[in-house]
């Protein structure tokens, strides 16, 4: 089900073939799973399972790689530790310069010839994209595309790439340096930072949001053993994190996804909600269960007993998720258009825990304080931050994030102790040193 990467087995084809299937058949039996579970999370016929199992049909490294990341081991022991001739171009070393990935087989998909055509010029232009291509370089891929002259196209073909399930990511570089740096100088990101290594001129909103979500995903949300409650905030970083995740069997078993911040009107139930990705983690992972956050008014408050049960399990998060969303995409919040002068207003204010609060995906609340006048914030109904701070103190509450605009309020939020993870990139890192 994978077109490349390719390599060449070291012993007789239809015995290392054979050995791979007896793997396969071993792993799944280990794990008490059917052909059908396998088939199903492969999205495949059950049939070719067991072709693979008895040697007669081959799997893609596509689908190796999916199955070792399902069951959590190695290559090797899927394939055998005589497989193959050095190392996959996929390996996990962290001295891999570049991002990695591997196109997965989509031939049985329903697609026009133009849009075929569209995903290998998105192809090509993440892999320049990878490559530190600058922008007008990038730009003389789409000339040569059914898209001459229209730049806005690069942009719209390197994300659709990047989320259409025509690729996955494999690899991703840490600058382990500015880890370490990171970790000087706020002692509480110890074990839990990653700073991506991204080429400095890569595009914003594309790709940059897409590796921040798998190093995330594989970093952090796979390694999380049977939490008894996990914090979700909202937007497009923490959704394709929850979907970039590999499943593991029995890892959620009796995990509560709590939301942390809902909004009345229809913004409670977009795709990016907290609510939805509540309600997508339950779907994924059997055996799971998800909490509703009901908008509750001002006035109904404080009578409000389904947001008193849901504010108990507030009190008792294990880890906390929360995305790095700005005032003006969120608020109506009128007094500045620069994250430095609104943050420096109200650090003149004295209102310094409400902006790192606010800004950590617009989620926490001061005692119901309000930013401005307007109406914004009685219109959502959020995690407390003395909430926030007791999960930071005794589990984990994890930033996903990138962006130097960002740059005050995230320092302002690991230094009051609203968030002791951090998943971001290089430039970021760099200005929280200053």
């Amino acid at each position: 089900m994978t077109e490349e990467p390719f390599f060449e087995p070291k012993m007789d084809v239809k015995q290392f073939w054979l050995q791979v299937g007896r793997n396969l058949r071993k792993k799944r039996e280990e794990h008490g799973l059917r052909q059908l579970d396998i088939a199903v999370f492969l999205n495949c016929d059950d049939s070719l399972i067991s072709k693979w199992e008895k040697g007669t049909h081959f799997p893609g490294l596509g689908d190796i790689w999916r199955l070792s990341k399902f069951y959590q081991c190695s290559f090797d022991e899927l394939l055998g530790e005589n497989s193959a001739h050095g190392q996959p171009p996929f390996s996990s070393t962290q001295d891999v310069p570049h991002a990695q990935f591997t196109r997965i087989d989509t031939s049985s998909h329903l697609k026009t010839p133009s849009d075929a055509q569209d995903v290998e010029y998105g192809i090509d232009i993440l892999k320049a994209s990878i490559a530190g291509n600058t922008v007008e370089e990038l730009y003389q891929i789409i000339e040569k595309s059914r898209y001459e002259g229209n730049r806005d196209a690069l942009f719209a073909l390197l994300r659709a790439v990047v989320i259409s399930g025509e690729i996955a990511f494999t690899h991703v570089p840490f600058a382990t340096r500015l880890q370490e740096q990171l970790i000087e100088r706020f002692p509480q990101l110890k074990g839990s930072v990653h700073v991506v290594d991204l080429p400095e001129n890569m595009i914003e909103e594309t790709l940059p949001p897409e590796l921040l979500a798998w190093a995330a995903a594989h970093f952090v949300l796979s390694k999380l053993n049977k939490p008894s409650r996990v914090g979700l905030g909202y937007g497009d970083n923490l959704h394709r994190m929850y979907l970039i995740a590999p499943p593991k069997v029995q890892q959620f078993n009796g995990t509560r996804w709590i939301p942390l911040i809902t909004y009345s009107g229809e913004e409670e139930v977009t795709i990016n909600s907290a609510n939805y990705l509540a309600a997508l983690m339950k779907y994924r992972h059997h055996k799971s269960i998800a909490a509703y956050l009901p908008y509750v008014s001002p006035e109904t408050r404080p009578s409000h007993k389904q947001l008193e049960d849901i504010r108990r399990d507030w009190e008792l998060l294990d880890v906390a998720f929360v995305g790095g969303y700005g005032w003006d995409k969120t608020t109506n919040f009128r007094v500045a258009t620069s994250y430095r002068r609104i943050y420096r207003k109200l650090e003149n204010t004295g209102q310094i825990d409400t902006v790192a609060g606010e800004f950590l995906g617009h989620i926490l609340d001061k005692g119901g304080a309000t930013l401005s006048e307007d109406e914004t914030d009685l219109a959502t109904t959020r995690i407390p931050l003395e909430d926030i701070q007791r999960c930071a103190r005794n589990g984990k509450v994890y930033f996903v994030g990138g962006g130097i605009q960002k740059t005050h309020v995230v320092r302002a939020a690991l230094e009051r102790g609203y968030i002791n993870g951090l998943i971001t990139e290089c430039g970021l890192a760099r200005e929280l040193l200053k």
